[in-house]
C-alpha cells in the first residue's frame, strides 16, 4: 500500500515538474528573437508555428469506460510541452467487485501526429498493477510491465475533447492463489509472464 502511494507521489512529481520546465520555456521564448529575414516564406512560416511559438498545454482525462466497468475510477493528468508530444500519468482504483479490484499507475508520453491534444495518438506507459480478483479461487499479486495504446482525440469545444483508444500490456506478474478469500490456505503461488487487455479508451478530456 505504502509502495503504491509513493508511485502515485512519485508521478505527480513528474508532471509538476514538466509542468514547471514547459511553463519556464514559454516564459523565456518571448524575449529571444528568431530572425526570418532572407528566408524562404516556407521555412518562415515553419518557423513562426514550431516550438519557439508554443505554448504548454494541460489536460485532465476521465475515462467513462473505466466508470461503466464495475465502476473503476480511471484518470488521468497530462501535460503537451511540445506541438506533438505529452507526458502522461494515470491512476486506476477498484476496492469495490471482487473480479476487478486493482491499484493501478501508469507513466508515460504520448505522441500527436498532427497537434497536441487534437487527431490521432500514440502512447507508451510503464505500468504497475497491485490486483486482487475472486471467482472460485482467490488471486492476488502484482504485475509490472509497459503498455502500449493508440486512439484518436475529437475536439468537441475549445476545452474539452472526446478521446477513443485501446490499448494492451505486458511484462512481469508475481502472484498468489488462494483456496478461498478468508481462509488463507495457499493453493498456488509463482511468477510469470503476461500479455493483456490494457484499456478500452471512452474519455472526455478537459484542455487548458
Amino acid at each position: 500500500m505504502r509502495n503504491f502511494f509513493f508511485l502515485i507521489l512519485t508521478a505527480l512529481m513528474l508532471i509538476c515538474s514538466a509542468r514547471a520546465d514547459a511553463s519556464a520555456i514559454g516564459e523565456e521564448l518571448p524575449s529571444e528573437k528568431v530572425s526570418t529575414a532572407g528566408a524562404p516564406s516556407g521555412d518562415a512560416a515553419k518557423i513562426a508555428t514550431g516550438v519557439a511559438s508554443f505554448a504548454p498545454k494541460f489536460a485532465f482525462r476521465a475515462n467513462v469506460a473505466d466508470l461503466l466497468n464495475g465502476a473503476t475510477l480511471g484518470v488521468e493528468a497530462s501535460v503537451g510541452f511540445t506541438r506533438h508530444w505529452s507526458a502522461d500519468a494515470d491512476v486506476r482504483y477498484n476496492p469495490y467487485f471482487d473480479a476487478l479490484r486493482q491499484r493501478s499507475l501508469g507513466v508515460g508520453a504520448r505522441f500527436w501526429p498532427w497537434y497536441v491534444y487534437s487527431g490521432l495518438w500514440l502512447s507508451g506507459k510503464a505500468r504497475y498493477q497491485e490486483y486482487s480478483m475472486s471467482s472460485h479461487y482467490t488471486s492476488e499479486g502484482d504485475r509490472y510491465g509497459a503498455s502500449f495504446a493508440a486512439g484518436y482525440s475529437r475536439m468537441l469545444g475549445r476545452h474539452l475533447n472526446f478521446d477513443l483508444g485501446l490499448g494492451l500490456w505486458g511484462g512481469y506478474e508475481t502472484y498468489s492463489v488462494y483456496e478461498c478469500e478468508t481462509c488463507g490456505r495457499i493453493r498456488e503461488r509463482g511468477a510469470k509472464y503476461f500479455l493483456l487487455p490494457d484499456s478500452f479508451i471512452l474519455a472526455f478530456t478537459l484542455v487548458f
